[in-house]
């Protein structure tokens, strides 16, 4: 396809959103999110996944946790657990892992445990939170040790990959480590 072919599609799907054509509306949110074919707009993004999302539509788990995370931005909590619980219904385990992360934000700290532990394989972000509840003694009896354990295998299970450490989790993470006087070795 060449630029006007795209041009001329691309006004096509506007024409067809404008018609609250459901499909259209998720597709301009896709393109708008990932810049396919259109300079990346985030908040474009967003209002075609709203938009989508309040049709009805069949949102991609990926796209839910987007829309999820954007709500947390935005304070709006209570949104971001209903994005959050429908990726989860539909499988990916990391909206349960979200969902947790809502509920530590909001200091209800048992919710938080009960979500950060629904995954068989926990990531970064629950790991970390986890660490740090036990280390303050939120919810869980204060335990230094348990504490430690979580925030070493984030550092050791992502130790070398340097995404990985860029992650806000792992960071804080080595920051734990040394806050509690333990040394970090680098990869």
């Amino acid at each position: 396809m060449d630029r006007k072919e795209y041009e001329k599609l691309y006004e096509q799907l506007l024409e067809a959103a404008h018609g609250e054509d459901e499909e259209a509306i998720y597709t301009l949110a896709r393109m708008y999110y990932h810049g396919i074919y259109v300079r990346r707009d985030r908040v474009k993004a967003f209002r075609y996944y709203e938009q989508a999302f309040a049709a009805g539509v069949d949102i991609d788990t990926e796209d839910l946790i987007y829309m999820g995370n954007e709500k947390v931005h935005n304070d709006d909590f209570i949104a971001a657990l209903v994005l959050f619980n429908q990726a989860a219904k539909k499988g990916e385990e990391f909206g349960y892992e979200c969902m947790g992360d809502v509920y530590f934000r909001q200091e209800k700290y048992e919710k938080a445990w009960e979500f950060f532990n629904k995954p068989k394989n926990k990531t970064t972000l629950a790991m970390y939170h986890i660490g740090y509840m036990y280390e303050n003694g939120l919810f869980l009896e204060k335990d230094r040790g348990k504490a430690r354990s979580y925030y070493k295998t984030i550092i050791e299970e992502n130790k070398g990959d340097p995404i990985c450490e860029l992650d806000d989790s792992y960071q804080r993470a080595v920051e734990a480590i040394k806050r509690m006087g333990d040394e970090v070795e680098s990869a």
